[in-house]
């Protein structure tokens, strides 16, 4: 029988804020325990820096704080919409993070749901627009539980077209990342972020290695010594409803699981 995940290491309920509706007061009160959950994992080079570029990002921005069953904070979802024209067309870009207390578990489906709802929205009303998710990743495992999205680039089985390579630079470009050589996917983000344990992500690693994990070891070799590698995924209808379908049978399979667990 597998062991009852703790209450205390479990997302009993989410409150979601608009970032520009957060008073500076809010804004205050929140900034050091968000810091804190980042700086668990990670060292920063820059503390100070991790209020404004991580959780309280440029509008139009969510952030989805995280409590226990004690309405105690262990972890924050924060993301951001942001326009850009590449070759005379408009995108929308989509970008998220999730940073959790260690030993927090079962946040696979809660990860899906706000990475497909909040552009999900956005395209409903703008059905016209091209809506892209681009985000940089650090490690090879964040890379590697995002490999099942229809349309991930960079990918080990498929080559990157030109024009997504294009919107690439332009959103590295426009965040202030600085590109890693000539490759448009690795990047330095203007501040040294490396993991806190890098011991247990090497466990990690090696208990996850498979081909994805090798292409991102390929592609950002450096990664504990703070680059990133970039990564795109379309945002339209039919690719988020591919993913909603790839995703729903490994999230109820996990519930299962943790509902054994208690037993």
């Amino acid at each position: 029988m597998m062991p009852a995940m703790s209450s205390e290491l479990r997302v009993a309920r989410v409150e979601s804020l608009r970032v520009e509706h957060i008073t500076p007061a809010r804004r205050a009160a929140l900034s050091p325990a968000l810091t804190a959950i980042v700086r668990e994992r990670f060292d920063v080079e820059r503390p100070e820096v991790i209020a404004d570029y991580v959780v309280f990002r440029q509008p139009p921005a969510t952030l989805d704080l995280l409590y226990n069953h004690r309405d105690q904070l262990i972890g924050f979802i924060a993301s951001n919409l942001q326009e850009i024209t590449v070759e005379g067309h408009q995108y929308t870009i989509f970008d998220a993070g999730m940073y959790v207390r260690a030993g927090v578990r079962g946040l696979g489906w809660l990860t899906y749901q706000r990475a497909i709802s909040e552009p999900l929205r956005y395209k409903l009303r703008h059905r016209k627009r091209r809506v892209v998710f681009v985000s940089a990743m650090l490690t090879p495992i964040s890379y590697h539980r995002g490999c099942g999205w229809p349309g991930l680039h960079p990918h080990a089985d498929r080559k990157t077209p030109a024009q997504v390579e294009a919107v690439v630079r332009h959103a590295a470009h426009a965040r202030g990342y600085q590109v890693v050589g000539n490759d448009p996917w690795q990047v330095n983000i203007g501040f040294r972020v490396t993991p806190r344990d890098p011991e247990r992500l090497q466990r990690a690693i090696a208990a996850a290695r498979d081909r994805h994990i090798e292409h991102y070891l390929q592609l950002n070799p450096s990664y504990l010594e703070g680059d990133w590698l970039m990564t795109y995924a379309p945002l339209d209808l039919k690719t988020i409803a591919q993913a909603i379908c790839w995703s729903l049978p490994r999230q109820l399979l996990q519930a299962a699981k943790q509902r054994l667990g208690k037993r």
